[in-house]
């Protein structure tokens, strides 16, 4: 189903009357068969895509930033050779960039923050850490 579904998806947009009767039924048609497919189902329920599905927003806010520093810091990196060659190597340094960059700012950031209890956690990390510089100083001051 999701084999033809989604060509039949794509050419379907390109008709505006068709396009406007049928795109609900047939987006609700291929949520059902990547569910109940075997090829369908085993993708969309790896991990590693349902990680990257969570980080969505995040990928979403930076990727921007991330492309145009890896593009920069990558631009001469095979730039002689042909160029779907090139492209496909600027495809995979610069996707493993945004993986890894929007990944750490999912995980160091946004994931802690989806948390309700957020907002005290954080002054009470704060606190410690304030707590533990004072005692260090403390401590400093009592060995001379």
């Amino acid at each position: 189903m999701s084999v033809a579904g989604w060509p039949v998806l794509v050419v379907g947009l390109h008709f505006d009357r068709l396009a406007l009767w049928s795109f609900p039924y047939l987006v609700l048609l291929l949520y059902c068969a990547a569910f109940r497919g075997l090829i369908t189902n085993f993708f969309f329920t790896n991990r590693w895509i349902t990680a990257i599905g969570g980080m969505c927003y995040s990928i979403y806010l930076i990727h921007f930033e991330v492309i145009s520093l890896a593009g920069r810091l990558t631009r001469r990196i095979a730039g002689h050779q042909p160029y779907w060659f090139y492209l496909l190597v600027q495809l995979a340094l610069v996707g493993a960039a945004i993986l890894l960059i929007c990944g750490l700012y999912f995980v160091l950031l946004e994931k802690p923050c989806m948390r309700r209890d957020w907002p005290q956690r954080l002054r009470s990390f704060l606190g410690q850490l304030l707590r533990s510089r004072r005692e260090l100083l403390a401590e400093g001051q009592g060995l001379d």
